[in-house]
C-alpha cells in the first residue's frame, strides 16, 4: 500500500466521522446514523490496513490523524 493510499483513506475516514458528529449534534438517531457509523467502521478497517505497512516514525503525523 502506498503513502498516498493511506493518506486518502485517513482523509475519507475523518470526513465520515465529521459527518457522524454533525448528525449527533443535530440529535440524529436511527438507521441513517447507524449506516454512517458502519461506513466509518469499514473505513477504519481500511485505514488500519493501509497504515500497517508504513514506517511509524517516518509518517507519525499521518498515523496520529
Amino acid at each position: 500500500m502506498s503513502l498516498e493510499d493511506a493518506a486518502n483513506a485517513v482523509r475519507t475516514f475523518l470526513k465520515v466521522i465529521e459527518e457522524a458528529q454533525d448528525m449527533r449534534t443535530a440529535r440524529a438517531t436511527g438507521s441513517v446514523l447507524d449506516e454512517v457509523l458502519q461506513h466509518a467502521k469499514e473505513l477504519l478497517d481500511i485505514v488500519e490496513a493501509e497504515l500497517q505497512d508504513l514506517d511509524r516514525s517516518k509518517h507519525a503525523s499521518l498515523i496520529a490523524a
